[in-house]
């Protein structure tokens, strides 16, 4: 990923989703399948981290999550499923 093109950063940051969409993601509403990917990679992302190191928590962050908080409850049922 020399700039940010397949990795988690490339998928889910704002700029990505805006890339993508051609709107910021407080533009898109709650059902736009753009949220499906972003909640995917990051339950992938959330479901390694709690295998590799154990965590009993994984902290999430960033502009896109803080507004939409819906997206965190997606996440952590998408990374549950397979602990």
């Amino acid at each position: 990923c020399p700039f940010h093109g397949g990795c988690v950063e490339g998928i889910i940051a704002g700029p990505a989703l805006a890339a993508r969409t051609g709107r910021s993601g407080e533009a898109l509403d709650e059902m736009h399948p753009v949220w499906n990917p972003f909640v995917h990679v990051l339950a992938r992302l959330v479901h390694t981290i709690v295998l590799t190191g154990a965590s009993e928590r994984v902290a999430l962050g960033g502009g896109v999550l803080a507004n939409r908080p819906g997206l965190v409850a997606r996440v952590e049922a998408a990374a549950g499923g397979g602990l």
